[in-house]
């Protein structure tokens, strides 16, 4: 091999491990990058993110519900509130909170609550007092300061719910779930049970661990039927019941329920679990 080739080839393999190089250092530079923008919710440790945007809601919260600043709230109020209040001029909206006793010139925001909800967005709950009643304000948001609130009803938390939906037809059957009410530590839901098979089913609910919701990969046992003493449903071809059973189950966990399981269902004097 002359000079000339060994001069090429040294010369070539300079060029390719700069190359190597230089792609090496792009990926250890893009790769933090992609990282931080695939959890566009998230600060880095250092920075906790909850605190920061606790703080910063509570903040928030604290001006926006006085009356003279109703401009910045209405601007930040969900459509889907709106919507469940009938109102959708500012003027309407305004007298509206006034009247409920949402927003005023005198209240006390007493705490701000994290959850993650089953669709990756964060909910912060700011409780309030206002004429020594306690009141919730809802922050829903979709990223780091873009966020839509909604004022809680009765302060009934069922609302905040509505993206679960648990509703299901196995082998001509409707399993329909409504969630009546919730609360910090409890949650009250209808189960309405429509046989459109050709066999009569039969339900026993004298174990507790007869109905059980689904959180995550965790199960749990309703606590009491709420609306009658029945225990054992027997449901014919084309018809239908309901029943009303209350979970103690805590709010961070509520937000998180994704199915559910039915035991000691017979059919035909056999018995089945239906997981929903």
């Amino acid at each position: 091999m002359n000079e000339e080739k060994k001069e090429k080839i040294l010369i070539y393999s300079i060029v390719v491990i700069v190359c190597l190089i230089v792609i090496f250092a792009i990926i250890m530079i893009w790769k933090p990058m992609v990282s931080k923008s695939n959890n566009f919710n998230k600060y880095n440790d250092e920075l906790k993110y909850e605190d920061t945007m606790t703080e910063y809601y509570k903040n928030y919260i604290s001006e926006v519900l006085k009356i003279t600043n109703f401009d910045k709230l209405y601007n930040k109020l969900s459509s889907e509130y709106l919507t469940s209040i009938g109102l959708s001029d500012k003027e309407q909206v305004k007298e509206y909170l006034k009247n409920n006793n949402l927003i005023s010139m005198k209240y006390q925001v007493n705490n701000v609550e994290t959850y993650e909800s089953s669709d990756n967005n964060n909910i912060f709950l700011v409780s309030y007092t206002i004429s020594g009643q306690e009141k919730y304000v809802n922050i829903i948001e979709s990223s780091p300061y873009n966020f839509t609130l909604s004022f809680v009803q009765s302060n009934n938390l069922n609302q905040l719910l509505s993206d679960i939906s648990l509703d299901r037809v196995i082998d001509n059957v409707n399993y329909d779930f409504d969630i009546i009410e919730s609360t910090k530590e409890q949650i009250r839901i209808k189960l309405t049970i429509t046989n459109n098979s050709e066999q009569s089913i039969t339900y026993d609910f004298s174990n507790l661990n007869s109905f059980q919701l689904k959180y995550n990969d965790n199960y749990i046992n309703m606590a009491a039927i709420a609306n009658s003493s029945t225990v054992n449903y027997e449901i014919l071809p084309k018809s239908s019941k309901s029943i009303e059973t209350l979970f103690n189950l805590s709010f961070a966990n509520q937000v998180n329920i994704n199915g559910a399981r039915l035991n000691n269902v017979k059919i035909n004097n056999d018995t089945y679990t239906i997981d929903i």
